[in-house]
């Protein structure tokens, strides 16, 4: 039986012990008392959930339950440990200082993972002596449904990198991405960006935060679900993309400024879809394929919408 413990009992913490605990691990919960009792109800809660969407049946809600033990020891939570997952508070100091102390206790084949949504792992690993062993694996929430995890790799970590890839898909069923070692990872840097503009645009008086979010949900949102952002440009054309950004550029600043990449791609005839290559390439009936196909989801889309009434 694969063994595995989780520091930090929150939202998070409590989560990603459901997702291992679904997998067939033994799990270890760590934090203090009063965190541990509020994260076995939220636990049962949240299994309860998954039975009422028939995700779960009853009798696999008691094994995962079974599965996963809680302890104010954090000697005793990592022991027999194959990976240990940290999920405590977005403080750096506090991250430094128990990466420090689970490198002194754990044994030094044991991977150290930080779910960290803002730090570099190499920072966060400062302090560690066998920094190979440090790895980020940040999560999603809620993580027993998402199904992306992202896989930091720094400047130390490469030995170890494919052994957690195993280990997330083909045990836990996860889709992963490697990432390198960066401040906010990937997605938390793409989410940023579009906070970060959303609240220009508010501040700007621009428009309600109300109808920023309704613009956001009704174009942005029927989009990501079937494209990331190179589908996008690819189908609306990397010229036109170009030209929009030098634009913004000249009237809004240095951070619509189009990189060079995109600028030769667009030099070189390589425009999406309409030439048969851009960031990716593509087949001659391609776009009447997925026209189809993408009308199709939007609707589908607008029908869940139209339901989710918050």
């Amino acid at each position: 039986m694969y063994k595995t413990a989780v520091i930090g009992a929150g939202l998070m913490g409590s989560g990603i012990a459901i997702a291992y605990s679904a997998a067939g691990y033994q799990v270890m919960l760590f934090d203090f008392e009063e965190v541990l009792k509020k994260s076995l109800e939220n636990i049962k809660n949240i299994l309860a959930e998954l039975s009422r969407l028939q995700i779960l049946k009853n009798e696999d809600q008691n094994k995962i339950l079974e599965r996963i033990s809680m302890t104010t020891s954090l000697e005793d939570a990592v022991k027999d440990a194959e990976i240990v997952t940290e999920a405590v508070s977005e403080s750096l100091e506090l991250k430094i200082n128990l990466f420090k102390q689970l490198d002194e206790i754990c044994g030094k084949e044991v991977i150290l993972a930080s779910n960290t949504s803002s730090f570099k792992i190499s920072e966060i690993a400062q302090r560690v002596n066998r920094k190979q062993r440090v790895v980020g694996t940040h999560w999603w929430n809620p993580p027993y449904l998402m199904p992306l995890v992202e896989i930091i790799r720094t400047d130390f970590n490469s030995e170890i990198i494919e052994r957690v890839v195993n280990l997330f898909t083909k045990t836990l069923k996860k889709q992963v991405v490697v990432c390198k070692d960066s401040p906010g990872g990937v997605g938390v840097r793409l989410q940023a960006a579009l906070f970060a503009e959303a609240m220009k645009i508010y501040d700007e008086g621009l428009v309600s935060a109300s109808d920023l979010d309704k613009i956001v949900k009704l174009t942005l949102g029927m989009r990501y679900p079937l494209f990331g952002p190179f589908q996008i440009a690819d189908l609306g054309g990397l010229d036109v993309f170009l030209h929009a950004h030098d634009y913004l550029s000249k009237r809004l600043g240095e951070r619509f400024t189009p990189i060079r990449r995109l600028v030769s791609m667009v030099e070189n005839g390589e425009l999406g879809v309409k030439t048969g290559k851009g960031f990716y390439t593509y087949p001659k009936d391609y776009l009447e394929k997925v026209l189809k196909k993408r009308n199709e989801t939007i609707l589908e889309i607008l029908r869940i919408q139209s339901k989710f009434d918050v």
